[in-house]
């Protein structure tokens, strides 16, 4: 299955006697966007008759079926672009078409529960109004996760594995009046969390390595957001609480999948320095950073590091 995104493309070969087409197929065939309906359609114009239509070779993206009439339903299952070639039939002669469905990618961001005596969390409410926006070609996707050891994971690993993201983005609430980036991730528990369980140096993932370090293009990204007004800044210390946590478990998930993940903390709530809105803001300009990364096909810069001590996550 390719993962390459391309437009539908017709290409039409004559297989009976003639060289000539007799008739022409036409596509309809929209960009998808995973657990969203599809309606497409393929149709024959010139045909003599009633004309059927049947996949030969590839196949539509999983979840989608093409019926004898030429209709193109259902709801994708997975991402990316999806080559068939179709043969069109009426009472004389035989097309064969080649199309493609593009499904378009999911990036996949989360956010926390409010924790402490927060009555919000910045990083949930400023990426809840993002929910299946489409930026620069990327369908987003948010997930909310408790302030609890284990369960944040828990809640967040099926979400990856349903979407399989091109990307997927932590995000948590801290004391600092930018976009912090993170760029390593330790395996280390610390704290208490919200329904009272404490962790005292465990592991995070049991046997894995001492630190992760991000693959997330941070030097792009953050200059988008500082070029549109934002400031971001990159870290080398994520903690040792909830927010470390998810974010090593994002990147130990990379591993194996070669997504590209990575964790940005964002201020508080109630700031006058950085409100929610350009929190917000800025997470859109960073996703059409992370866009145009991926397409570009480049590799990464390396991120300068500003900040070296861990978060603060009590009031500022």
């Amino acid at each position: 299955m390719s993962r390459t995104a391309a437009h539908a493309v017709l290409l039409l070969a004559a297989c009976g006697d003639s060289d000539v087409a007799a008739f022409e197929v036409r596509a309809d065939l929209p960009d998808g966007r995973m657990d969203h309906e599809y309606d497409g359609l393929i149709e024959a114009h010139g045909a003599r008759g009633e004309v059927t239509f049947e996949i030969v070779d590839g196949a539509l993206p999983p979840g989608l079926d093409l019926d004898a009439g030429g209709a193109v339903t259902g709801t994708p299952g997975a991402w990316g672009g999806f080559g068939f070639t179709v043969a069109a039939a009426d009472a004389e002669d035989e097309i064969l078409a080649d199309l493609a469905v593009v499904v378009l990618p999911v990036v996949l961001l989360s956010g926390f529960e409010p924790f402490g005596d927060f009555e919000t969390n910045t990083s949930w409410e400023a990426i809840a109004p993002l929910e299946d926006e489409v930026i620069a070609g990327l369908d987003v996707r948010v997930a909310l996760l408790p302030v609890e050891w284990d369960t944040a994971w828990a809640v967040l690993e099926p979400e990856v594995e349903g979407y399989d993201p091109i990307a997927a983005i932590g995000t948590g609430q801290a004391s600092w009046y930018a976009m912090r980036f993170e760029t390593t991730a330790k395996n280390l528990q610390y704290g208490e969390d919200e329904a009272g369980v404490e962790r005292d140096g465990e592991e995070v993932v049991p046997g894995g390595p001492e630190t992760l370090a991000s693959a997330f293009p941070i030097a792009e990204v953050g200059a988008a957001m500082e070029a549109a007004g934002y400031a971001a800044r990159t870290s080398d210390d994520a903690g040792t609480y909830l927010c470390n946590d998810v974010f090593y478990h994002l990147e130990n998930e990379a591993l194996a999948s070669g997504r590209v993940a990575g964790f940005v903390h964002v201020p508080p709530p109630e700031s006058e320095q950085f409100p929610l809105e350009d929190v917000t803001a800025a997470h859109r300009v960073g996703l059409e950073a992370l866009a145009g990364w991926l397409a570009s096909g480049t590799a990464r810069r390396a991120p300068t590091v500003d900040l070296h001590g861990p978060p603060s996550y009590g009031r500022p």
